[in-house]
């Protein structure tokens, strides 16, 4: 059984989001699983979602800190959820565009996240110590306590880590390298960035090799999932179906 896992805290998502994020689960993976929100605001959400508080399952709950999304490191600790076996974690600004079951067969033999192909490979050279990142959350998977080693390294050092780093995705790459594996290749890309780099790297294109497309636009550049039109707009409304 599989524990899908998203938070959804605050005002900028509403619950269409996580609804229509159940829909694209339910849609793509022919495994058994769960579906979790971990969240401080349930309505709206449908009843296929099996509701959390946050202020109860966030390790971080209360916190002053400025690491922007730490709150989903929360899920990497054991028996979260009284979950021993595999997990994914999703972030709601997403589109699941294509079957996950084969890979979803395969992948939770080690914590994987998210490299950036499409991202320039000396970019982490050029523009080190920036906003920039090669490593994205949006889209983990693990399985019992694979990822706890994340969970005790954020858990005893969230105060320094603050002091240094504005996100969850900008420490992990800075300061856990080596400490977690990467999706394949032609399995997840950016509506804002490409898919890989530098043949693939036209925006905005649909990919339909891809599973799974990122519109993460914490960074100020590019559109919101919300903010787009035709393609993208169209998949995301039919699953309100």
């Amino acid at each position: 059984m599989i524990k899908f896992i998203c938070f959804k805290w605050g005002t900028k998502y509403p619950a269409l989001y996580v609804n229509r994020l159940y829909s694209m689960v339910n849609r793509n993976c022919d495994l058994p699983f769960k579906f979790y929100c971990i969240t401080d605001d349930i309505t709206d959400i449908r009843s296929e979602v099996i509701c959390k508080d946050i202020k109860e399952y966030s390790a971080f709950k209360g916190s002053r800190l400025s690491v922007f999304t730490v709150e989903k490191v929360s899920a990497f600790q054991s028996g979260f959820l009284n979950c021993d076996g595999p997990c994914v974690l999703l972030d709601l600004d997403i589109l699941i565009h294509g079957n996950l079951t084969s890979y979803l067969k395969t992948c939770f033999t080690e914590f994987r996240i998210i490299k950036n192909y499409w991202q320039p490979p000396d970019a982490t050279i050029t523009h080190y110590g920036h906003i920039y990142c090669a490593i994205n959350s949006s889209f983990v998977t693990w399985s019992g306590n694979q990822a706890n080693h994340i969970f005790d390294f954020y858990k005893k050092n969230i105060e320094k880590i603050s002091k240094i780093y504005w996100s969850l995705d900008h420490s992990m790459f800075y300061l856990l390298e080596n400490q977690y594996s990467y999706h394949p290749e032609k399995l997840v890309y950016s509506y804002n960035g490409g898919a890989q780099w530098p043949n693939d790297i036209k925006l905005s294109e649909y990919r339909s090799d891809y599973k799974i497309c990122l519109f993460n636009n914490s960074h100020g550049i590019g559109l919101d999932l919300s903010d787009t039109s035709g393609w993208p707009k169209e998949i995301w409304k039919s699953h309100d179906l």
